[in-house]
């Protein structure tokens, strides 16, 4: 256990690291480094699935989100409007015509569980990217700060779980996720947001910044539990060996990828 969460800890700051140089180096270099982790975790996600019956030729949803991402990157960056983005909508259908023509005994649901794990991972990136060139906000500590709080939480949690854990929150689903680590890593990451409230200077005040918490703690959980019921459903311990103590970008990235949506329309909400 002791070992495990010491890479867990070194892995989580390695990433906030890096993301910090990034994100205060230019733009791009944020950009690019997002861009990355994102196709990794749809390539990681299409391999997963397609160990199993379901055999998902999966390179044109790779190739459509490469020009997703790199589009939205665009407007984000150079303030196109938006109205270019509607774009996305044929590049979606043509992946899914793609796929009728990978004659497969599960074609239908080929089509459907490929342009799902398009969506759901670049909506979770897309999102968190976003929350950085959100206009009047300090939005390089703001990107800090929720990465800041998601390693706290998931490391407290587990550390906390694994001390005093006892009661199983879903054992069908994850039987090391208890309600003992998640009250703990729960009060942590709040107790964290306070801080970062003092330590950051930006738009965002106290109480969103506990909010922010909160719905990182409620949909990072969800996440988790997603990603969870996935792998033991596809009978995967982890989604692949990359990173010391967390498995792939999936298991790392997975409380980033549901959250994210929901924090930059908390902020979008209240200041724009």
């Amino acid at each position: 256990m002791y070992t495990n969460l010491v890479n867990r800890i070194l892995t989580s700051i390695l990433i906030v690291l890096i993301t910090t140089v990034c994100v205060y180096y230019n733009n791009f270099t944020f950009l690019i480094l997002y861009f990355f982790i994102s196709i990794f975790s749809l390539i990681e996600l299409y391999n997963i699935f397609n160990k199993t019956i379901y055999k998902i030729n999966y390179y044109i949803y790779i190739i459509n989100g490469i020009i997703i991402y790199f589009l939205y990157s665009l407007i984000l960056i150079f303030q196109y409007s938006e109205k270019y983005f509607i774009i996305i909508i044929p590049l979606i259908l043509l992946s899914m015509i793609f796929s009728i023509f990978h004659s497969t005994k599960y074609a239908i649901n080929n089509i459907f569980i490929g342009t799902g794990i398009l969506m759901y991972i670049l909506i979770g990136f897309l999102s968190f990217i976003s929350i950085k060139f959100i206009q009047k906000t300090d939005n390089n500590f703001i990107i800090i700060g929720i990465l800041t709080i998601i390693w706290i939480y998931d490391s407290s949690s587990y550390l906390f779980g694994s001390l005093i854990g006892k009661t199983i929150i879903i054992k069908s689903i994850s039987p090391n996720k208890t309600w003992e680590g998640l009250l703990c890593g729960s009060i942590t990451s709040i107790y964290l947001s306070i801080q970062i409230n003092y330590i950051i200077q930006s738009i965002l005040d106290c109480y969103d910044w506990i909010i922010i918490s909160i719905i990182i703690i409620l949909f990072g959980t969800l996440g988790d539990f997603i990603e969870s019921n996935i792998k033991r459903n596809l009978n995967i311990k982890d989604t692949s060996h990359i990173f010391p103590g967390h498995g792939g970008f999936l298991d790392r990235f997975d409380s980033l990828i549901l959250s994210s949506p929901f924090i930059l329309s908390y902020i979008t909400i209240k200041y724009l």
